[in-house]
């Protein structure tokens, strides 16, 4: 079980989650303990979830940019508004909401954790 939230984990851990505790689990600095809790979230609920979506674990970027061209009708379809998108829907609200101010690091951070729960 997490030393810091008390989030009680499986019998087998990750090495990046058993090499995180080894050396954090007696730490007093918040920081820490946020980034040790943040890490086995995404480990044993983010990425659990994205498995059962059948999501990649990995990304082939040396082969990403002949899918986005592959995919560019589609794309461009959405980008202007012919193709459905609960993310264009979702970076079109934000920017009536926000307006210039969307493009900000802050901004930005808060859709990305929003859009991941």
């Amino acid at each position: 079980q997490c030393p810091f939230c008390n989030m009680v984990f499986p019998n087998t851990l990750p090495p990046r989650i058993e090499s995180y505790l080894a050396t954090h689990s007696g730490s007093s600095d918040v920081i820490n303990q946020y980034e040790f809790c943040h890490l086995h979230d995404a480990e044993f609920r983010i990425v659990q979830n994205g498995r059962q979506k059948n999501y990649p674990l990995t990304i082939d970027f040396d082969n990403l940019p002949n899918r986005v061209k592959d995919m560019f009708p589609e794309l461009l379809n959405i980008a202007v508004g012919k193709t459905k998108s609960l993310f264009r829907d979702l970076a079109i609200d934000v920017y009536n909401t926000l307006g210039r101010g969307a493009k900000k690091p802050t901004a930005v951070m808060e859709r990305f954790i929003n859009f991941i729960v």
